[in-house]
């Protein structure tokens, strides 16, 4: 019986249509009342049936709208980033550079061999971003796939005279 309660709650619920919101907390104190009430009146079930229905709305609510905030949130992000990247081909050197500092932000929980980021650091410096040509010369001088320290001075003297200093001191 407390089953057959319980789903006809949740449903009385959801389908009860009104925007009632209240925090996580408010509403499972909501529902111990209901429960006690539910318990002390046991002379209209109907009653007690509509007033649990009515409590677990706004947990069912609160989860519901969780749910679509998180969704917004991840729709909002991977449209952010598609548009990063049509930035990016379009000749946007801080597009590039935000999307090679993003991928290389990954590699530091896992070992990686960082060819996206140098991939974007080094389009973002061939569009005049002088931090893109540093990362770009720091990549190319430490990592291990594809070390190439000639390559790395090329990058921190374009850094240099583009006017970003610490490349200016990496420089021989």
């Amino acid at each position: 019986m407390k089953k057959v309660l319980l789903v006809f709650c949740v449903i009385v619920g959801v389908a009860n249509g009104d925007t009632y919101t209240s925090t996580y907390i408010s509403c499972l104190n909501e529902l111990n009342q209901c429960v006690e009430k539910y318990m002390a009146e046991a002379e209209s079930h109907e009653k007690a049936v509509l007033f649990c229905g009515r409590r677990l709305r706004c947990y069912d609510n609160e989860r519901m709208l969780e749910k679509q905030k998180s969704e917004l949130a991840a729709k909002q992000a991977a449209q952010q980033e598609q548009a990063r990247y049509t930035k990016c081909r379009n000749g946007d050197a801080d597009a590039c550079f935000d999307i090679g500092y993003e991928e290389l932000s990954k590699c530091e929980e896992v070992d990686c061999n960082q060819t996206e980021a140098l991939t974007y650091f080094s389009k973002s410096c061939n569009l005049k971003n002088k931090v893109g040509c540093f990362n770009t010369a720091v990549i190319l001088e430490q990592n291990l796939f594809f070390k190439n320290p000639t390559k790395a001075q090329e990058y921190y003297r374009k850094s240099c005279n583009m006017g970003y200093e610490p490349a200016c001191f990496k420089v021989k």
